[in-house]
This record gives C-alpha cells, structure tokens and sequence, in this order.
C-alpha cells in the first residue's frame, strides 16, 4: 500500500536505485521490482512519440552512503531525518554524481578499498593517488561555475579544476558572489572584472561550463555559445572560422562578427563539421603561426557537435554478483566448496514417526544467505533439531536469489577442509607454478634416482656440490657418475676440467633388449667404460691441448680482456688473439682479438669436442689447424669488409 501510494502521489522516478544493510535487502529489490512490473510504472519518453518503458530497478553501491548516514556533513545538511534517509539520500545523490558524492568525502574516502592490498602502502600515498583521479575526472566532465556558487556542495569540484586548488578555488567564487552578483555571464568576466589572474584563467577556462538557462537574465548576444563546450577561450576564432566555413559564410558576415555564426550553425547541421578538411586547415595555420593546431581543431569539431558530451566510462550498473557481495561481505567464487556455520531453521521430516528419516533442511548462514540441504546430502545416522547450529558446506551459490545448496556429509566437509587454491585470472603466476612443479619433480626424481646402486667404481651417491668437492683435489680429466636430478632414466658424469672448474654431463640411459646404451651429445656407447675412454678423456685431452698452448691465458675473462687492450697499446702496429676459459661453460674456451689498436675485442666461441674444436660451426682436429682456421676467417671476413693487417704475433 505504502509503495502504491509513494509512486501515485509523487513525481514517477527515472529509476529506482536499492541497496541496504544485509543480504535480507534481496526481498525489499524483488518486491519492488514485482510492483514496478505488476503496475507498468513507467518512465515517459524525452520525445513526443507516446513511447514509455518501465522504471529501472537497479542495485545501488551504497560504500559512500555507509560513511555519509552518520558523518558530521549529513547532520549539518540534514539534522530532522533518521539515519537511514540519510543513507537513501546519498544513494540517490550517487547515482546522479559519483563523482561528487567521493570528493564530498574528504579524509573519510581512506576509509574505502579500491584494492585488496592498499593497506600495504600509506595513506598519504592512497590520498595522492585518489586526488589524482579526482583532478583528471574534474577537468575531463567539466564544473557548472554558477550552480557552484549557488551549492556549496557542487562547489568542491572546482579545486580539482586545472590550474586551481582549494584557495584559488574559494576566492573565485567569492568574487563572482561579491562582483557578478554570484552569476558569471561568460567565461571573459574572470578577465574582465579581475576575478582572476590571466595565468590562471589560461588554466581553468575550459573546465568551467556556464550552462543557458533561465537565471541568466542577459541579452542573447551577450551569451558566448561557445562557454557551454570544452573549447579552451583562445580556440573560439578557430571555432567560429570552422563554423562559417561549414555554413559557407563569408568572414564579413554580421552574424561571423557578433559570433552568431555558432548559433547558426548549432540550429541548423553541426554535422556539416565533418566535411571540413582539418589536415588542410592546420596546415594552413601552420604556416601562418607555426603552431600546430590539428589535435585542437578536432576537439573544436567534437565540442560544437556535441557540446561537454560524456566521454567517461558508461556507468556501470552492478550485476547480482556485485550486489551479493556488497550485502553479505562474500565474494561468490571465494564461497564456494568452502566449510562455513548454519543455523538450521526449519527441520523437513515426519516428526509423528520416531524413526523417520529427515527429508531436508533449511539453514541460515552468518551473512543471511538462505540454505538447503537435501536428504543425499544429511547422514543417515545424524539428528537435528531447529535452532542447531552445523558446519556446511557450500556446494552450489545462487546469487540471483542469494540462496545456497549445502552439505552436511562427512566427505563433502572432509574434501573441502582440504583446501584448495583459487587461480584467479591475471593474478594467479601460472608459469610460476609450472616452475615449482618442475622443481619438485626434479627434487622427487633425485630421491629416487639415490636408491639407485649402479656397478661401477666411479659411481657415488653426490649432487652436483658433493661431485665438485670430491674432484677438487684430483687431477684434470677425473670424473664421478653420479645420479641424474631428472630421474631414473638418466645419469649425470662430472668431470674437472681445470681448477674449480667441472662441467657436468647429462647422459641418457636406453634400454636395448637385454642390453644398455648410453647417449651424450648425440653420440651412443654400449657402457660407461667405453662412454668414459672415448669420449671423457678424449675431451679432457683436447682441454689439455689447448691449456698448454701457448695462446691461452688464465684468469677471468675481464683479466684477459685487459691484458690484450694492453699488449695492443704496447704493439700498435700489430693484431693479437688469445684464448681463455668460458667460465660460463666449462670445458668450452673463448678466443679473443684485436685486429688493430683503436678496435674492439672481438669475441668467438670455442666448443671442445670428440673430433677436436669447433669454431664458427667449423671442427678442427687440433690446435694448430684450429689457429690457422681463424685466422683464415678473419682474413676473408676482412676481405668482405676493408684489409688490415693480419700478421698476428
């Protein structure tokens, strides 16, 4: 009855915006929505077709009406209404302005969360950021000056206008109060009667909207048109230049010169704007001012086509999902297969048979989520009485009609205690978890590999430190095998190739009938004796060879980098090369050379093998060949290139 008489004795609302305290609120948004449909409330159309549809009923995000119901403001604005008008108040209020009903707040706007992990960084800095935002959004929808000096609320808006803040702010209002009898005619009077500086008028001019409307009791001609857009007061000739040339009027025209002209055009087809060509009238104004105008010129066509349009995000009407976690403080995905407390509320069973079964339950959960439990889903052997209070668990969610299916069996509950983890899209590291995975596989696969007992007398149960240690002291060319961390089907041979050098060879174990293979590089041997001869000792001797020669130096690779800069300083005349340890990958060698003092060290790689050397995708059998082969490359790359000297000492 109240509801009827609210929509036939008042004005009929735009829409009808529901929020609330608790998730019991549900039943207030479905009798409400019920009624608007039942009666076809309607909502009339803006044009004259006869066209209607029904009122919206939408949810509402109630986080600034919460802190507004018992603030200071709302009790200065409001001191003969209860709490909860207050609240609907600013409800109404924040589905007209958002973005007021958040400046209204002040300090108190630290009280939200914008992110779940804003409590990790300070105030001052979640402050910084919000009136950041507040500056871009300002100046982005623009501030009503005269509906600012008529509402003190509407007028905290304008400190976050460009070039203002909350003094300059204040004293331009006080101005226009005290000089303009508190109506500001067009934007020129901040100029004209000194209510502002010139720089800062430069700054704010196009932020401030002067709306037409019937308190302006002024002459049309001295209405600036151009005051109710975006377009920045120095732009307005370039404006009136678009027009007349949209509307094909010549510059001496009386309309061009009183600025009727945007009149005209607004009245006629501002889209004859969009035949301009704005690439040739830039150029224009290029070349005249050496400005470049073509960004503005386009703003200028938008702002007389649409005048302070919306270029915001559509607002955003929240879903069930958003509601049901405003009410109950539950995020839907977070609720789900999760052990939570119910009250049981009505017990479903033949309470004349002592020995019937319970046929279901109805439950309320802490938040007020409504709850069942079906009999497949209560133990057989389990009795429950009205008032009793059990641990559920969450099987389905309903957030359309904030109802729940729960679980009072044993192994539901059991599952669910288990835990489980939530990969929520974008903020879950799923190349993280491949890592930790392979990570522990590869701890799973040592262990078992350790159990292992192959029959060999280099073979001990080491990792990788343990092989190291034990090689420190031997001789170059001395080696351990030992187990593989990627699991029983591999073996790992650690080899010294030099002092606190070792490289570490991962070799594959085949199964070939009743025979064993084993493969290392690409190349297979029929056991670890054969694998060690052939291809440990061969590599280790050719690491030998080339520790001997004469060309290699020891030391880390900066070291030997210095020594060549200074060998070329000292030997202008002449190119050199060396060669040094790859301790990056051990067993491997670097060559370095200089062509000529004032060149770059260049650097090439020097793979050791089985057959020798490879360098530049070329193998060399021994050192000697493997000198002559680069000096042979350099000489035909210099060949490609421009000759120096290639005489290498």
């Amino acid at each position: 009855g109240q509801l009827k008489q609210f929509f036939d004795e008042d004005e009929t609302p735009d829409v009808v915006v529901v929020s609330g305290y608790n998730a019991n609120t549900k039943r207030l948004h479905d009798v409400v929505y019920d009624f608007v449909s039942e009666y076809g409330i309607s909502v009339k159309s803006e044009f004259d077709d006869g066209s209607s549809q029904l009122v919206k009923v939408i949810w509402g995000q109630d986080e600034t009406a919460r802190l507004y119901q018992n603030s200071e403001r709302a009790k200065k604005e409001f001191p003969d209404k209860p709490t909860l008008v207050k609240y609907a108040i600013s409800l109404g209020r924040y589905l007209q302005d958002p973005l007021l009903e958040y400046i209204t707040l002040g300090d108190d706007i630290l009280s939200l969360t914008f992110h779940e992990h804003q409590k990790l960084i300070s105030n001052d800095l979640v402050k910084e950021v919000v009136e950041s935002a507040f500056v871009d959004l300002a100046n982005a929808v623009g501030v009503d000056i005269n509906e600012s000096v008529r509402d003190s609320r509407l007028a905290q808006t304008l400190k976050y206008v460009g070039g203002l803040g909350p003094r300059k702010a204040s004293g331009m209002l006080r101005n226009i109060a005290q000089k303009l009898g508190s109506v500001l005619t067009t934007r020129s009077q901040l100029i004209e009667y000194e209510l502002t500086t010139r720089t800062i008028f430069i700054n704010c001019s196009a932020a401030l909207k002067i709306s037409l409307n019937k308190s302006i009791n002024v002459k049309d001609f001295e209405i600036e048109i151009l005051d109710t857009t975006r377009i920045h007061p120095e732009d307005y000739q370039l404006a009136m230049k678009m027009a007349a040339d949209a509307l094909d009027m010549d510059e001496e025209s009386e309309l061009h010169e009183k600025g009727g002209v945007i009149k005209e055009l607004l009245e006629n087809d501002p889209s004859k704007l969009n035949l301009l060509n704005l690439n040739d009238f830039a150029n224009q104004i290029y070349k005249l001012t050496h400005k470049l105008k073509f960004r503005s010129l386009q703003a200028i066509r938008l702002e007389l086509i649409q005048g302070f349009a919306e270029i915001r995000s559509p607002f955003r009407i929240l879903t069930n999902e958003d509601a049901f976690f405003i009410l109950t403080g539950e995020k839907p995905q977070m609720l789900k297969n999760t052990v939570i407390p119910a009250t049981i509320t009505k017990v479903t069973k033949n309470h004349h048979d002592p020995y019937a079964r319970i046929r279901g339950l109805k439950v309320v959960t802490p938040s007020l989520i409504q709850g069942t439990i079906d009999e497949n889903a209560i133990p057989r052997d389990a009795e429950y009485v009205q008032g009793q209070v059990v641990q559920a668990v969450v099987l389905e969610l309903h957030t359309d009609t904030f109802a729940a299916v729960l679980s009072l069996r044993r192994e539901d509950i059991s599952r669910a205690m288990k835990g489980g983890v939530v990969r929520e899209y974008g903020k879950w590291d799923y190349k993280a978890e491949d890592e930790d995975i392979k990570r522990e596989k590869a701890k799973e696969n040592a262990k078992l590999a350790k159990t292992r007992n192959i029959q060999h007398p280099f073979y001990r149960n080491f990792n990788y430190k343990q092989a190291e240690e034990y090689l420190a002291p031997q001789n170059v060319g001395d080696y351990v095998i030992r187990p593989s961390s990627k699991g029983v089907s591999y073996l790992t041979i650690t080899w010294k190739v030099g002092n606190n050098l070792f490289q570490h060879l991962l070799v594959e174990e085949r199964s070939r009938g009743r025979f064993k293979e084993y493969i290392v590089d690409g190349k297979t041997y029929e056991d670890l004796d054969q694998l060690a001869f052939q291809h440990i000792q061969v590599i280790a001797k050719n690491v030998t060879d080339m520790v001997r020669h004469p060309k290699l130096r020891e030391g880390t690779l900066s070291v030997v980098h210095e020594w060549l800069e200074s060998y070329t300083r000292a030997n202008p005349k002449s190119s050199a090369y060396v060669f040094c340890y790859d301790h990056k990958s051990p067993g491997n060698f670097l060559l370095l050379f200089k062509v000529n003092v004032s060149a770059k060290v260049v650097t090439w790689h020097v793979k050791t093998e089985v057959g020798g050397y490879e360098l530049s995708s070329s193998v060399y059998p021994n050192m000697l060949s493997l000198c002559n082969g680069f000096k042979q490359a350099v000489k035909m790359s210099s060949q490609q290139t421009k000759s120096y000297n290639t005489g290498y000492y």
